[in-house]
């Protein structure tokens, strides 16, 4: 169950997702594609990189969390990179949303948790206009990701390049321990009903 998942992420890398069936079907396309480029431009230098790697972020009361991690380089002024996380239920092989763990009506308390977060790893004061400090927020306002990491310490929030800033501006990952979101956030309330 859990390969299958591992598997569906990788493929999911693809260049062109829906045209692949396996792993190596993805390092062919990779490959393919890289020579399609240089017989289309005979005097095509630049050498192609992709990498992908999926680690164990965590593995408590029956949620794994797994960091797939893509960087690529296929020309261009720069490679991109992305880091997205997956919960996954154990018993079941099903995705587990970060919302079945949000206490009801703490959105709002989560959102203002973890905004203060972003500005003291960003060092932004509070107050000033995220906005005016480079970020993307619709009108400026905070908004949480939905790339988050379920772990055994507490959660990670991932801001991956060109989110929510330009690429020059890097990732942002802001984490906040189990005890920091006391009353906001409830693994048990997931742990005892699987839903």
């Amino acid at each position: 169950m859990l390969n299958d998942t591992v598997t569906a992420l990788i493929l999911g890398c693809a260049l062109d997702p829906e045209a692949v069936d396996s792993i190596p079907d993805v390092i062919s396309q990779f490959l393919d594609s890289y020579t399609d480029a240089r017989t289309e431009f005979e005097d095509y230098w630049v050498a192609w990189n992709q990498q992908i790697s999926i680690d164990i972020k965590g593995d408590q009361d029956g949620i794994l969390s797994l960091a797939l991690s893509r960087y690529e380089y296929t020309g261009g002024a720069h490679p991109n990179s992305e880091l997205t996380y997956h919960n996954i239920d154990t018993r079941t092989g099903k995705s587990v949303a970060f919302d079945a763990l949000l206490v009801p009506g703490m959105r709002d308390s989560l959102k203002a948790l973890v905004e203060s977060e972003f500005r003291k790893v960003r060092e932004i004061p509070e107050g000033q206009d995220l906005g005016a400090a480079g970020f993307w927020f619709e009108d400026s306002t905070f908004a949480l990701t939905e790339n988050v990491s379920i772990g055994g310490e507490g959660i990670t929030f991932f801001y991956n390049p060109y989110e929510i800033a330009p690429y020059s501006m890097g990732s942002t990952e802001v984490s906040l321990s189990y005890r920091q979101l006391q009353g906001v956030v409830d693994k048990t309330r997931y742990i005892s009903t699987g839903e």
